[in-house]
C-alpha cells in the first residue's frame, strides 16, 4: 500500500511562486518585452526541450515483508523522467497562433474583435487536449500549458497580443536551439 507524500508547506510555496510567475507574465503581456522576458524565454524554452531532466516523486511506501518478521517502512525517492515538449506539439500550437496573428494584424484598429478573442480562447481547450493526450503527469507540456494559458488570459488588446507573440516566438526559438543541441 502506498500513499502520496504531500507537504502542505511545499504546496503553499509552489502556489505562491505560481502567483508571482503569473503576475510577471501578465506584466510582460501588458507592458511589453524586456531583457528579463528574454532570459525567462531562454530558460523556459531550454527546459521544455531538455531530455535529461528528472523529477523527484516522493512517496511514503510501506513494504510488508512476509519472510522477515519485522515490518519495515521504507521511504523511496523515485526518479521520473520528464517528457520533453516535442517540436511537433510546439509547431502545432505555434502554427495556430501565427494563423490568428495574420487575421488580427490585418485589422486597422487597436482593439481585438470578439471573434479574435474567441479564437484565442479556443486555443486553451485545444492545448488542454494535447496535455491530456500526453498521458503523463510528468510531461513538460503541462508547464507549457500553464504559461500559455496565463498569457492568453491577459491578452486584451492588439498590443497585448503582439507582446504574447514575441514571448512565444522567443520560447520557440530557444526550444529549437536546445533541441538542436540534443540531436548532436
Amino acid at each position: 500500500m502506498s500513499t502520496k507524500f504531500f507537504n502542505w508547506q511545499n504546496k503553499f510555496q509552489e502556489l505562491k511562486f505560481q502567483k508571482e510567475e503569473n503576475a510577471i507574465i501578465k506584466a510582460w503581456i501588458e507592458n511589453g518585452i524586456d531583457e528579463d522576458t528574454i532570459k525567462y524565454a531562454e530558460k523556459f524554452g531550454t527546459y521544455l526541450a531538455q531530455k535529461d531532466d528528472t523529477a523527484e516523486d516522493q512517496e511514503d511506501q510501506t513494504v510488508e515483508n512476509k519472510i522477515n518478521e519485522d515490518k519495515q517502512t521504507k521511504k523511496e525517492e523515485k526518479k521520473i523522467e520528464l517528457k520533453t515538449l516535442s517540436s511537433s506539439q510546439l509547431r502545432k500550437f505555434f502554427g495556430a497562433i501565427k494563423g490568428l496573428q495574420n487575421k488580427i494584424l490585418l485589422e486597422q484598429n487597436e482593439d481585438l474583435k470578439d471573434e479574435h478573442i474567441r479564437e484565442l480562447l479556443m486555443l486553451k481547450p485545444k492545448l488542454a487536449y494535447a496535455v491530456a493526450r500526453a498521458k503523463s503527469d510528468y510531461a513538460k507540456i503541462h508547464n507549457f500549458y500553464d504559461v500559455i494559458v496565463t498569457c492568453i488570459d491577459n491578452v486584451k488588446t492588439k498590443q497585448h497580443f503582439k507582446n504574447f507573440i514575441s514571448l512565444l516566438e522567443a520560447i520557440v526559438a530557444y526550444h529549437k536551439v536546445e533541441e538542436e543541441k540534443n540531436s548532436k
